[in-house]
C-alpha cells in the first residue's frame, strides 16, 4: 500500500482506513514450514536457493539466514516469538512484495541483522513484530522503500554497543507508512508491560538516517500515524524531508508518555557523541507536517535545522532544543499551539558555550489561558558565550500568555518580532500577559519589535499585562520598539543597571514606563523615546526607591525627548538634562544587527554598593551581597570602567578578595571556564560541518538516482560510499567534542569539594551553592542528580526570586532538563506590604510547601503561616480537569493527601487559604 495520490496528494484519513482494513487473518495455505519451535535452524539446510518466490511460509523458532537470500511475493506467518536472524557478513538479504505477520495473540520477534548485512525491503507489509527490522551491532545497511509497518512495537530498531563503536549503520527510508490500527499484541514471554503497548516507527542508535523525497514527495514521503513515537534517533546523523506525523497516541499526555514525532539525543546508554538533524516540512503550504501530537520535535545534544513545517494542534510544545551544539536554526514554521503547560511552542535551553541558535520567521498561535509561551530561550548562568537571535517572528497569543522569554542570555538579539496579546477578561480570574520578557543575563538587544494589546476587559478583575518586562538583567539595549495598549509598557523589576533606550514608542497604557517595588535599575540612559496616546495612571511611575533608579539622557545626543505628561512620585528620578521638545519619528528602514552597549563608566549605584551605603527594605543582607557580587564581576570583567573612582574601587576589590564574595566569584568563574567549549574546538567543528553539508548534498543526489532504479546494486553502493564519508567526518567531529566533554567533566568534578566547603552567609548564597553543585552534576549526566537534589531544585525553581536570588532562574532551567515544568516565576515577595500593582500571585510569598515531590503514593502540604480560617485544596490534571478536592481545617498545619489512585503525570495543586491563592506543580510517578 503506497501513500495516497489524492487531491491533496496525501489523504491521512484514507490511509488510516486502509490500515484498519489490513486485517490479521492468515488465509494462505501453508506450502513451506521453515524452522522448529524452540530451536535454531539454518535456511541453507532446506536447499531453497537464493530466491524464494510465491510461497506461503510458516516460520517457527529462530530461522538463521546464512546465505544470500531473497523473498519475493511471499506470505510469511510467524509463530509467537519467532525470529529471522541474518548471520554476520551475509552481504544481501531482500524482501519484496511480501506479507510478514503473526496470527495468534503474541508478537513475533522480527528480522535481526548481523554486522555488515545489507537488507533491501520494498513493497512489503509487516505487522505484529516486537522488533521489526533490528540490529544489535553496527554497521548494517538498510534500504527501506514503499512498505507498510502496522501494529508493531518498534518497526525499525538499529542499535550498537556504545563501548565498542566502529562505523555507523545506514538507513535509507522512502515511501513507507508506519501505523497502529488496533491494540498491540502481547510479548510471548514477558508479563504485560505498559511500554509494550506503545508503538514506535524508527529507532536508531549510531546511524546515518536519510529520508529524502527529492522532487517527488507524494510517493516518497514517510507517513507516521496513530503511533506513540515516530523517530527516536541517538548519536545519529539524519536528514528527514516531508515526512508526516498525525494523530499520535497520548494526545495531551505528560512528557514521559507523550506522543513524539522526532526525538534526537546522544547515546541512549551513555553520555557519548552528538546528533545532527536537518528536517523540513512539505514543499507546499497545504499539508501539516505534524497534527495532533504532544511534542512534534524534541532535540537534545544536537545540531539542527528545522524549517518549513506546518505544526497544528500541539499539546505540550512544538520544538524543544536542549543542550544544542554548533549552529542551530529554526525558521519558517507555522505553529498552532494548544499548550497544557508553560513550555513554549519553541523552546531552547543552552548548556554549552560557543553555540549559535537562530529562531527566525516563524508564525506562532497560542490558544490557552495565561501560561502559554510562544518562544522560550534560556541558558544556565554558567554558559556565558552562547549566542543567537529571535527575529522576524509573528506570535499571536489568543488568550494571554507570553510571546518571547529570554532567560540568562548574554549578547542575544531579539528584533523585528510582532507579538499580539489577545483574550477576554470576564472577571472570573486574573489574566497574565507579556510581549517580551528578559530575565537575567546582560548585554542583550531588544530592537524594532511591535507589541500590541488587543484584549478586552469585561468588568473588574486582576491582571498583569506587560509590553516588555526586564528583570534582573544588566546593560541591555532597547531600540525603536513600539508597545501599544497594554497595562504596562516597559516594566523593570529586581536588579537592573545601565539600560540604553532610544527611539522607542509607548502608546495608550495604564502606566507607560514602570519601575516596580523591587526595581533597582541604576542609571537608565535614553534618547528620543516617545509617549503617545493616553495613560490611565501615569506615563512614568517608580514604585521602588527613587534613589535606586534614575532616568538620564544618553551620551549628550542633540535630539530631544518627548516627555511623558505625568510622572510619579515626582520628577526627582526623571532628569531633564537636555530640555523638552518635539520628537521626530524615527525612520526604520530595515532590521539590522545592533552594536552592543559597552560599560564605559561606573554610576552612582555602583558607588553606593562599594561604600556599603546601598539600602533595601526587603531581604537586605542577601540583596546587598548580590549587588556586591555584580560589582565585583564587572570590575574584573571590565577593568576600564573604574574611572575616577579608582581609590574607592581598589579598596572594594581588596576587601572582597578576603571575603566569601571572592570564593563564590572564583568558583563560578572556574565552572564557567571548564563548561565553555574552547573556541579552537568550535572552529574545528565548523570546518567539519561545512564538509558534512557538501556530503549531504551528494547523498541527496545519490538517493534520488537510486530511487529511480531501486533494483540497482551499483547505485546503492554509491549511497553507501557517500554515507561512509559522512560517518568519517561526523566521527572526527564527535570525537573532538567527546574528548573535550570528558576533560570538562573531570575538571568540574574536581570542584565539588570546594563547592561543598563554601560558606552560606545568606539565602542567596545557599541557593547559588546548590546551583553550582547541580551544574557539575548535570555535566556528569541528568542521572547524576539524586531525588533529594531534584526536589531541592524544584523547590528553588518555584520560589520567589526576590527572596532566594537569581539562582531561581538557573533552577528553572535545570528542572526542565528532567521534564519538570515549574509554576510561573514569582519575582516580588516583599516583606513590607506596600502599595502594589498587579497580580497577587506576583507579589505574595508562597505560604505552603509540598513534599515529597515527585511522589508515588501520597504528598504532604505544610502550611508556613497560621491558618486563620478554613480553606480548600484542589488538584488538577494537565487538561485542567479537577481530580481531587479537600477542605483545610484551621486546626492543622500539616496535611497528607493520597494520590495512589491517580495515573502518573504532572498535576497542579491550587490552595485557597486565609484569603490567599497559590499554586504548585506535583509529579506523580509509578
Amino acid at each position: 500500500m503506497m501513500p495516497m495520490q489524492a487531491q491533496d496528494c496525501v489523504d491521512i484519513e484514507e490511509i488510516k482506513e486502509q490500515l484498519n482494513n489490513l486485517g490479521t487473518e492468515c488465509n494462505c495455505s501453508t506450502t513451506l514450514i521453515l524452522g522448529t519451535r524452540g530451536s535454531t535452524t539454518n535456511i541453507s539446510t532446506y536447499q531453497l536457493g537464493t530466491l524464494i518466490q510465491n510461497e506461503c511460509i510458516q516460520v517457527l523458532g529462530t530461522l538463521v539466514i546464512d546465505q544470500i537470500t531473497y523473498f519475493d511475493n511471499c506470505d510469511l506467518i510467524f509463530d509467537e516469538g519467532a525470529l529471522i536472524k541474518v548471520n554476520d557478513n551475509v552481504i544481501n538479504v531482500g524482501f519484496t512484495d511480501c506479507t510478514l505477520q503473526s496470527c495468534g495473540d503474541y508478537y513475533w520477534d522480527g528480522i535481526e541483522l548481523g554486522q555488515y548485512n545489507i537488507i533491501f525491503f520494498r513493497g512489503n507489509t509487516m505487522q505484529h513484530a516486537f522488533n521489526g527490522i533490528h540490529s544489535t551491532l553496527a554497521p548494517v545497511g538498510c534500504f527501506i522503500t514503499g512498505n507498510v509497518f502496522n501494529n508493531n512495537h518498534i518497526s525499525i530498531n538499529l542499535v550498537d554497543d556504545p563501548e565498542n563503536r566502529y562505523q555507523r549503520s545506514q538507513l535509507t527510508l522512502n515511501g513507507n507508512i508506519f501505523g497502529k490500527s488496533e491494540e498491540l499484541k502481547l510479548h510471548w514471554e514477558l508479563p504485560p508491560n505498559f511500554a509494550h503497548t506503545q508503538s514506535t516507527g524508527v529507532k536508531a542508535d549510531y546511524a546515518i538516517v536519510n529520508s529524502l523525497v527529492g522532487n517527488d514527495p507524494c510517493s516518497r514521503t514517510n507517513i507516521f500515524v496513530d503511533l506513540s513515537k515516530g523517530y527516536r534517533l541517538y548519536n545519529s546523523v539524519s536528514q528527514i524531508e516531508s515526512n508526516l506525523f498525525h494523530d499520535f497516541d497520548d494526545f495531551l499526555g505528560y512528557p514521559p508518555f507523550a506522543g513524539e514525532g522526532i526525538y534526537t539525543n546522544i547515546s541512549s546508554q551513555s553520555m557519548i557523541g552528538s546528533s545532527s538533524l536537518r528536517q523540513s516540512g512539505w514543499p507546499t503550504n497545504h499539508i501539516e507536517t505534524f497534527n495532533y501530537i504532544d511534542r512534534p520535535i524534541v532535540l537534545n545534544n544536537s545540531n539542527v535545522l528545522i524549517e518549513n513545517n506546518i505544526i497544528d494542534n500541539i499539546g505540550i510544545q512544538a520544538i524543544r532544543n536542549a543542550s544544542p551544539i554548533g549552529i542551530n536554526t529554526i525558521r519558517d514554521n507555522d505553529i498552532k499551539y494548544l499548550g497544557v503547560g508553560s513550555y513554549g511552542a519553541i523552546s531552547v535551553l543552552y548548556t554549552y558555550d560557543n553555540v549559535v541558535t537562530n529562531i527566525n520567521n516563524n508564525n506562532i498561535q497560542t490558544l490557552r489561558r495565561n501560561h502559554n509561551r510562544g518562544i522560550d530561550v534560556r541558558s544556565l548562568a554558567t554558559v556565558t558565550g552562547a549566542r543567537g537571535q529571535i527575529k522576524h517572528n509573528l506570535i499571536n497569543l489568543d488568550d494571554f500568555g507570553t510571546g518571547i522569554t529570554v532567560s540568562n542570555m548574554n549578547h542575544f538579539n531579539v528584533s523585528c518580532n510582532t507579538v499580539n496579546i489577545g483574550g477576554i477578561w470576564d472577571g472570573s480570574d486574573g489574566a497574565i500577559g507579556f510581549g517580551i520578557v528578559m530575565v537575567g543575563g546582560s548585554h542583550n538587544r531588544i530592537a524594532e519589535n511591535s507589541i500590541n494589546g488587543i484584549y478586552q476587559i469585561l468588568g473588574q478583575t486582576d491582571g498583569w499585562v506587560n509590553g516588555i518586562r526586564i528583570a534582573q538583567s544588566q546593560a541591555n539595549t532597547l531600540r525603536a520598539n513600539f508597545v501599544n495598549n497594554t497595562q504596562y509598557g516597559f516594566h523593570f523589576s529586581n536588579w537592573n543597571n545601565n539600560t540604553f533606550q532610544y527611539h522607542n514608542k509607548l502608546s495608550d497604557h495604564d502606566v507607560g514606563y514602570y519601575v516596580g517595588e523591587t526595581g533597582a535599575t541604576g542609571d537608565q540612559w535614553y534618547s528620543a523615546n516617545q509617549w503617545l496616546g493616553s495613560y490611565a495612571d501615569y506615563a512614568a511611575q517608580n514604585k521602588g526607591n527613587p534613589q535606586h533608579s534614575k532616568y538620564h539622557d544618553y551620551e549628550n545626543l542633540v535630539t530631544t525627548t518627548c516627555w511623558p505628561g505625568s510622572i510619579s512620585p515626582d520628577q526627582g528620578w526623571f532628569f531633564d538634562e537636555q530640555g523638552t521638545g518635539g520628537c521626530g519619528l524615527p525612520t526604520i528602514t530595515e532590521c539590522f544587527e545592533e552594536v552592543e552597549p559597552k560599560l564605559s563608566s561606573l554610576n552612582y549605584l555602583d558607588t553606593l554598593v562599594a561604600r556599603g551605603k546601598l539600602k533595601f527594605d526587603d531581604f537586605e543582607d542577601s540583596r546587598q551581597w548580590q549587588a556586591e557580587r555584580y560589582l565585583l564581576r564587572n570590575l574584573i570583567a571590565f577593568p576600564g570602567i573604574v574611572g575616577g573612582s579608582g581609590t574607592l574601587m581598589d579598596s572594594f576589590l581588596n576587601n572582597a578578595a578576603t571575603t566569601n564574595l571572592w570564593e563564590y566569584h572564583d568558583l563560578r568563574t572556574a565552572i564557567e571556564y571548564y563548561s565553555a567549549m574552547p573556541g579552537s574546538l568550535s572552529d574545528l567543528w565548523h570546518g567539519y560541518y561545512d564538509e558534512y553539508l557538501d556530503l549531504m548534498d551528494d547523498a541527496e543526489l545519490a538517493i534520488d538516482d537510486w530511487l529511480t532504479y531501486p533494483d540497482s546494486m551499483e547505485l546503492a553502493k554509491v549511497i553507501s560510499g557517500v554515507n561512509e564519508k559522512i560517518d568519517s567526518i561526523w566521527t572526527l567531529s564527535s570525537s573532538a567534542i567527546q574528548d573535550w566533554r570528558e576533560e570538562s567533566v573531570d575538571n568540574l568534578t574536581g570542584l565539588l569539594p570546594q563547592i561543598a566547603s563554601l560558606p552560606t552567609p545568606n539565602l542567596y548564597a545557599s541557593s547559588e551553592k546548590l546551583i553550582m553543585e547541580a551544574t557539575v552534576r548535570m555535566a556528569q549526566g541528568v542521572d547524576s542528580l539524586n531525588s533529594s537534589m531534584k526536589n531541592s531544585l524544584i523547590q528553588l525553581a518555584e520560589s520567589c526570586m526576590l527572596e532566594y536570588g537569581p539562582s531561581v532562574i538557573d533552577a528553572r532551567g535545570i528542572v526542565r532538563l528532567f521534564d519538570y515544568t515549574p509554576v510561573p516565576l514569582t519575582l516580588n515577595c516583599s516583606e513590607s506590604k506596600g502599595d502594589r500593582l498587579g497580580n497577587p500571585s506576583e507579589s505574595e510569598p508562597t505560604f505552603f510547601e509540598v513534599f515529597p515531590n515527585p511522589t508515588a503514593g501520597h504528598f504532604n502540604l505544610k502550611f508556613t503561616s497560621p491558618i486563620d480560617q478554613e480553606g480548600d485544596v484542589k488538584l488538577f490534571d494537565q487538561t485542567g480537569k479537577l481530580v481531587h478536592a479537600s477542605r483545610i481545617n484551621s486546626s492543622v498545619n500539616l496535611m497528607e493527601i493520597s494520590v495512589d489512585h491517580l495515573p502518573a503525570g504532572q498535576y497542579t495543586i491550587k490552595v485557597n487559604l486565609n484569603g490567599k491563592k497559590d499554586a504548585r506543580s506535583l509529579i506523580i510517578t509509578r
